[in-house]
C-alpha cells in the first residue's frame, strides 16, 4: 500500500513493538482480552505455535521496511528480494505446512494454510501498523489544526458491503455524539467514536476485517461549517492520546482474581500478573529495566523470566565452544544490579564502537523473548557463561549472557548488541 513516507518509522515500531503470542482463543474470544493486551500483541487467532506467530513479524517487518532479504533463487544462488504479500503467503505456508498446522477438513477462512486467510493477517497488519502511524501524524497539533476532522469512506469494493451507516449511529449514540455528527460519517480526530465503532477497540482503521473502509482528512472549513469546531477554536492532539492510553492502561488494573485465572489459563507464562496488574512478559521486563535505572538503589527480587524452554535447552546444547552451562531444568532471572550495569555499558548513554552498537528501550525488552526462544547460542568456557542471541527491531542481534546461579538458576549477566 502507499504510505505517507513520514508514518513508516511509527509503523515499523508499531510491528516491532508487539510481542508475539500464541493462544487457542477464537477471533471472538481474543475480544474479551484487555485492550492494553490485545493492543501490544501481535497474534492470530488459534494459532499456537510461535514459530508461525514470530515468522509473521519478522516477515511483516521486512515489508513494511520495504526492505530486501536474501532467498535462493531456483538454481540455489543466494539472491535480494522484497517482502511482498504474495512472497509473505509463500513464505508462511512453507512454515505452517512444516509446522503441520491447520484443519484436515473443508478450506474455510479460519484455515492457516490457505491464502485468503494468509493474505487477511498480512492485510490487517500493515495497514494496523500504517492506521497507527497515520493517526499520531494526524493528532500533531498543527496538523490536526488544518485537517480537525475526518471522514469514514468505502476505500475498497465489498461484495457484501457491512452496514456503516447504522454501525455509525450505534457508536455515536453510545459516546453522546462527542466531537460527532449524525447525518454524515465525519467526527473530530479526538472523538470517542473511533474507538467506539472500532471492533478492535482502538482509533485507527481497520475498524473491522476485511472492511473496505477508510479514513479521509476533512479540512477546518468544513468541519466548521458542520458545528464540529469553532472558528478559531485550537484543539489539542495530546489530549485524545492520554484519553486512550489512559483506557490501555485500565484495562489491565485491578483485574479480579476470576480474570487473572482467565489470562492465565489462555497464556499462560506468556503474561505476568502483579498486584491485580497484566502485562506481556515484555512490557513487564521493560517496565523492570526503566525502574532499574530511574531508582539507583532499587533491589528488588530479581525478574524471573521462567524456567529454560525446550527451545533455549535446544540452542545451549547445539551452541559451539567448549565447557558447558546446561539450561535444562534451570530457571532463568534478571537481577536489577546487572541490568543497570548492562545499561551503563551497552545502553542508550554508551558509546557507539565498531563493536557495540547502544541499546534501546525496545532492545532491552526483548530480552525475555531472546531467553525463552533464541535463534542460536554459544558458550565461553573459560567465563562459563551461555550467550543467547536473537534479533534486535533494527535488524542487528542481541547477545544476552547468561551465567549459572545460586541452586538450579541462571542468571542475565550481561545484554549487547552487535551488527549482523
Amino acid at each position: 500500500m502507499l504510505a505517507d513516507p513520514d508514518s513508516i518509522p511509527d509503523a515499523i515500531e508499531r510491528i516491532a513493538r508487539r510481542t508475539p503470542v500464541t493462544s487457542g482463543l477464537s477471533a471472538d474470544k481474543w475480544r474479551d482480552v484487555p485492550l492494553a493486551l490485545r493492543d501490544r500483541a501481535l497474534f492470530s487467532a488459534k494459532v499456537e505455535n510461535l514459530r508461525v506467530v514470530q515468522s509473521i513479524q519478522d516477515r511483516m517487518l521486512a515489508a513494511v521496511r520495504d526492505a530486501r532479504v536474501t532467498r535462493e533463487s531456483p538454481d540455489g544462488a543466494p539472491v535480494d528480494v522484497l517482502m511482498t504479500k504474495s512472497r509473505f503467503v509463500r513464505e508462511m505456508r512453507r512454515i505452517v505446512e512444516e509446522e503441520g498446522l491447520g484443519p484436515t477438513g473443508p478450506r474455510t477462512i479460519e484455515d492457516i494454510r490457505q491464502s485468503p486467510r494468509l493474505g487477511l493477517i498480512f492485510d490487517m497488519a500493515e495497514k494496523s501498523a500504517y492506521g497507527h502511524a497515520q493517526r499520531k501524524v494526524g493528532l500533531d497539533e498543527n496538523v490536526l489544526n488544518m485537517f480537525p476532522a475526518q471522514r469514514l469512506v468505502r476505500v475498497a469494493a465489498r461484495r457484501e458491503p457491512r452496514d456503516w451507516m447504522t454501525r455509525w449511529q450505534e457508536a455515536g449514540a453510545a459516546v453522546g455524539w462527542e466531537g460527532a455528527i449524525p447525518g454524515d460519517m465525519v467526527a473530530l480526530k479526538t472523538s470517542p467514536i473511533w474507538e467506539e465503532l472500532s471492533v478492535f477497540g482502538v482509533p485507527w482503521p481497520p475498524f473491522d476485517y476485511g472492511s473496505g473502509m477508510g479514513l479521509r482528512d476533512v479540512r477546518r472549513d468544513e468541519a466548521e461549517a458542520l458545528g464540529l469546531v469553532e472558528p478559531g477554536e485550537r484543539l489539542a492532539g495530546d489530549e485524545a492520546e492520554e484519553r486512550f492510553n489512559a483506557e490501555l492502561e485500565a484495562s489491565v488494573r485491578d483485574l479480579d482474581p476470576v480474570k487473572r485465572e482467565l489470562l492465565k489459563g489462555a497464556f499462560g507464562d506468556q503474561v505476568k500478573i502483579v498486584g491485580g496488574r497484566a502485562a506481556w512478559y515484555p512490557q513487564a521486563y521493560r517496565e523492570y529495566y526503566e525502574r532499574a535505572n530511574d531508582s539507583p538503589q532499587w533491589n528488588p527480587d530479581p525478574f524471573r523470566i521462567g524456567a529454560a524452554t525446550p527451545e533455549a535447552v535446544r540452542a545451549a546444547s547445539q551452541a559451539r565452544g567448549t565447557g558447558r552451562l546446561e539450561l535444562a531444568g534451570r530457571d532463568i532471572r534478571s537481577p536489577a544490579g546487572l541490568l543497570r550495569h548492562a545499561d551503563d555499558s551497552h545502553g542508550p548513554k554508551s558509546r557507539e564502537t565498531p563493536k557495540n552498537i547502544p541499546m534501546t528501550p525496545e532492545d532491552f525488552e526483548r530480552v525475555p523473548r531472546i531467553c525463552r526462544f533464541p535463534r542460536g547460542a554459544e558458550y565461553d568456557g573459560v567465563k562459563r557463561t551461555v550467550t543467547l542471541r536473537g534479533e534486535a527491531p533494527d535488524g542487528n542481534i542481541i547477545r544476552v549472557v547468561l551465567k549459572e546461579g545460586d541452586g538450579q538458576t541462571a542468571v542475565v549477566q550481561s545484554v549487547y548488541k552487535r551488527k549482523t
